[in-house]
């Protein structure tokens, strides 16, 4: 089982938050990127991991969260 962690993603349930400007900083965190994920991005990582290419891959938890969790 592989684990994939999101970070905030840009989707229409928090569009209005994301508008505003306090809201937006507060959200955004510590994330490097001065914006949220698109759910595209979410999902590629996703389809990385059904492919063959991630054959070899067990037990992984994979942040896709803008380097939050580096920070």
């Amino acid at each position: 089982v592989n684990a994939l962690h999101p970070g905030l993603v840009e989707t229409t349930l928090n569009e209005q938050e994301l508008k505003d400007p306090d809201m937006r900083k507060m959200m955004m965190g510590t994330t490097m990127f001065d914006r949220p994920s698109l759910p595209e991005e979410q999902a590629e990582m996703v389809a990385f991991l059904c492919s063959e290419a991630a054959s070899y891959i067990t037990g992984a938890d994979l942040s896709v969260d803008g380097g939050w969790t580096a920070n």
